[in-house]
């Protein structure tokens, strides 16, 4: 991956275009699969790579589609695990993660969630939040 990109930058500068003038990448899809398949540290890897990141309103209708995605798919527990390890790993601070379920949360009630969409929402944002919390104890 990262020889990929060296030869992304390679190219851009030999024609002229600066790297960082180049456009974020858009792997929203992909972060919602790998989220819903419950499949944590390949979606930290795409949310690092992207601008999901840093863009509260696009990851929180990537988890909420993820979401429902791993209701419909039976894959709940999983989703909710892979939330916490793709945002903590992902580089997402807690801030964007707040403001991204606070998204997600407004976007799943407009669209009249289920009672396990709830569920399995609510216990995703304790999960993630735990993460988070724990996540500094762990660094040593």
């Amino acid at each position: 991956m990262a020889l990929g990109a060296l030869g992304i930058a390679a190219a851009c500068q030999i024609a002229g275009v600066s790297v960082a003038d180049a456009e974020p990448i858009d792997n929203t899809d992909a972060v919602v699969t790998a989220l819903a398949d419950g499949e944590g540290e390949r979606a930290a890897e795409l949310i690092r790579d992207s601008e999901l990141r840093t863009d509260p309103q696009k990851l929180g209708s990537a988890i909420n589609a993820a979401g429902t995605k791993s209701v419909e798919q039976g894959t709940g527990g999983q989703y909710k695990r892979a939330v916490a390890i793709g945002f903590t790993r992902g580089g997402v601070d807690i801030l964007t993660a707040t403001q991204a379920f606070t998204y997600a949360a407004t976007e799943a009630v407009a669209a009249g969630l289920t009672p396990e969409e709830a569920l399995v929402g609510g216990t995703t944002l304790a999960q993630t939040y735990e993460a988070y919390l724990v996540m500094p104890l762990m660094q040593d």
